[in-house]
């Protein structure tokens, strides 16, 4: 076997590299940052230490280490590839971007989202791969509705910033 690519594969990288960039630029897809989001590794720590006293007694030092403890405790192990910090109009989300979405992996990312007091969303085009991985997001909640004398507004809080939410 050899670990050069000849010319018909090259050129075939090449292309799908393009196909891939072309993607990206008509779905207006934002990218995946490598890291765990601060507000996901402090809900972590709080979670896990709540459900193993006895268990979780050191902090975790990386964002990391605590993802790879909460999806193996709630058996989410295969959510986790091409995952990250995404922002979407302005907002800070955990990104997860694993190929071949399938009935499992969406229980996977429920079960997780489920177990950290979550949200997700997921059938999103994704930046990694598009076509072959579909993106999950997960953010905080919604922690409070703001009732004005005009209409109902949603404000979201992500971690210390209020970010406007969509007119009801």
């Amino acid at each position: 076997m050899s670990l050069t690519m000849n010319k018909n594969e090259s050129e075939i990288a090449r292309q799908q590299s393009r196909d891939i960039i072309r993607l990206r630029e008509e779905t207006g897809v934002t990218p995946v940052y490598y890291g765990v989001p601060e507000w996901l590794r402090e809900r972590i720590i709080t979670v896990l230490k709540e459900l193993l006293p006895g268990i979780w007694r050191t902090t975790p030092r990386s964002g990391w280490s605590a993802l790879r403890a909460a999806t193996a405790h709630c058996g989410a192990d295969s959510i986790i590839d091409h995952a990250g910090t995404a922002f979407v109009d302005g907002n800070e989300f955990f990104a997860t971007e694993p190929y071949y979405p399938s009935q499992q992996l969406y229980e996977s990312a429920f079960r997780f989202a489920d177990l950290l007091k979550i949200e997700v969303v997921s059938g999103l085009p994704s930046w990694h791969f598009p076509g072959q991985t579909e993106r999950f997001l997960f953010r905080p909640k919604i922690l409070k509705i703001e009732i004005s004398r005009t209409r109902l507004a949603l404000n979201v809080f992500y971690g210390r910033r209020k970010v406007p939410g969509r007119i009801v």
